[in-house]
């Protein structure tokens, strides 16, 4: 238990004063004053034990069975400039550093950024395969955002069957399992997560508001955007549907010449139209980037030239 706690209060990242009526000081009863909870290597510690307004030490809490049990936890200092450190190593792509700082403090393992977002998920994002590959050595309690993340069906699987209703939860970045899944290129994940009802058609929370089709499409590798993309559409998700800027899945596909995938949300009844909200159709994309077929593709499906 105490672990469990320990790595809650630390992903806070603060100095915590804690009442509660299971914590004494030396004879105490009941409530105690409020206690300042510190690591043992922060300024004023003592043996990564709780101190009260006095100094004095031998606060404890209960454990499960109900024995007393130390308390100890890190202080914002210590904590947060950890934490951060190690963040910006992940970030940066830092393996050696982040390794480093992992062997003497392995609850860094858990840190998160202000967002919540993992250190797992922040070196994914950032395409960091090594660090991923470091932090995957030695986290095994992935939750469903970043098993999704990073393939892991089997993680995936039992975590959507003790909790089904997790195929549509949201990250604390805003984004579903599926989502994640799509962006990263997992088409069996992607698959499972479908079949076990996942919304195909919800947008992102937050200021991107992207389906999951627009994350399939981000992929670079086009074999895989299509793999995933057959399927979403093949549930009923919106070929039309506008991500911020008001983008749209042919939008995606024209930029980066992706012509199987533009077949395809033509065959579905993609706008070949469409405007985004700077005025740009998926005919002018195609012809910025100078992408031939593509633009001969979308003038057969009728697009028309913008002045």
């Amino acid at each position: 238990m105490k672990m469990e706690v320990d790595k809650a209060l630390f992903r806070h990242g603060k100095i915590l004063m804690f009442w509660g009526k299971n914590v004494k000081t030396k004879g105490g009863k009941g409530k105690g004053p409020p206690l300042q909870l510190v690591h043992g290597d922060a300024p004023g510690a003592a043996g990564g034990t709780a101190l009260d307004s006095r100094g004095e030490l031998d606060y404890t809490g209960k454990d499960s069975a109900g024995e007393d049990e130390p308390v100890r936890f890190m202080n914002q200092e210590g904590s947060m400039g950890l934490e951060e450190s190690f963040l910006e190593s992940v970030k940066s792509g830092e393996v050696a550093k982040a390794r480093a700082l992992l062997e003497s403090h392995p609850l860094l393992l858990e840190s998160r950024d202000e967002a919540g977002v993992s250190a797992l998920l922040l070196a994914a994002y950032r395409g960091r395969q090594e660090m991923v590959d470091l932090l995957l050595s030695l986290k095994s309690n992935l939750d469903l955002f970043e098993a999704a993340a990073v393939g892991k069906l089997g993680r995936v699987q039992a975590l959507v069957q003790e909790n089904p209703a997790g195929v549509n939860a949201v990250s604390p970045d805003g984004f579903s399992p599926l989502g994640l899944a799509a962006f990263f290129g997992h088409p069996e994940v992607a698959a499972y997560l479908i079949e076990q009802g996942a919304d195909v058609d919800a947008p992102s929370r937050n200021a991107a508001r992207v389906r999951p089709l627009h994350s399939a499409l981000a992929h670079r590798q086009p074999d895989i955007s299509l793999a995933i993309a057959e399927r979403l559409v093949a549930r009923g998700a919106g070929v039309n549907a506008k991500q911020g800027g008001g983008w749209t899945p042919l939008h995606q596909a024209a930029i980066h010449g992706q012509v199987e995938l533009a077949r395809l949300l033509l065959r579905h009844g993609a706008d070949v139209n469409a405007q985004a909200e700077n005025g740009k159709t998926p005919l002018a994309l195609a012809e910025t980037g100078r992408h031939k077929e593509m633009a001969a593709l979308l003038r057969e499906a009728g697009a028309e030239e913008k002045d």
